[in-house]
């Protein structure tokens, strides 16, 4: 067993699920997530598909701290709010791609407040080519690239956010696992969090 450190993939899909009784449902499941995250003090990883702005609104409304906005596409105008708000922006190896639409938000976007993710196995620095793990260094390398810092200078930043978040201490970074982020919202969630 291990250490739990987020709650996520959970979120809003207002681009695949935007009938009005599924956006009520998804959103009365998000705020019994947010409650487990507020009573736990754990960070919430989100899926903001097309919801970033009511999201942020959610989050803002009930005092959550700690919170990812995982494979960010929103506008980055409400980028920016969300990273001063203090939350983070995770962005994917497709920050490779060229003239892609992430570098705007790696370049925008404060380091402080800034992740880097797979979202495998799509979002790859190779457009139709499977993504996975290994492809984050080149997205590591872009962000540096775009922001005029070392690599291992936008590393650093991107670990210590990492571990700011998550609650990780450098110590048991390498030993803690990362957060539960693709199971399903619901997975092992008490009876009581379902209703």
């Amino acid at each position: 067993a291990g250490t739990i450190a987020a709650i996520g993939e959970v979120g809003i899909d207002a681009y695949y699920m935007n009938d009005p009784v599924t956006m009520a449902e998804q959103e009365r499941v998000l705020h019994r997530l947010i409650d487990v995250a507020l009573e736990t003090d754990l960070a919430l990883i989100l899926h903001t598909r097309k919801a970033e702005a009511r999201i942020f609104e959610m989050l803002q409304e009930r005092g959550v701290k700690k919170a990812v906005f995982h494979c960010y596409m929103g506008k980055l105008k409400l980028g920016k709010r969300i990273a001063e708000a203090g939350y983070y922006i995770s962005i994917p190896s497709a920050v490779a791609r060229p003239h892609d639409t992430f570098v705007q938000m790696a370049t925008r976007i404060p380091l402080e407040r800034i992740l880097t993710e797979t979202d495998a196995p799509y979002m790859g620095p190779d457009k139709g080519e499977r993504n996975e793990p290994a492809t984050v260094p080149r997205a590591v390398a872009k962000i540096a690239e775009v922001r005029g810092v070392s690599v291992e200078e936008a590393a650093a930043q991107i670990q210590r956010n990492f571990r700011t978040v998550f609650g990780i201490d450098a110590g048991a970074a390498e030993e803690a696992p990362v957060a539960a982020e693709e199971q399903d919202a619901t997975a092992g969630l008490s009876e009581s969090v379902k209703a």
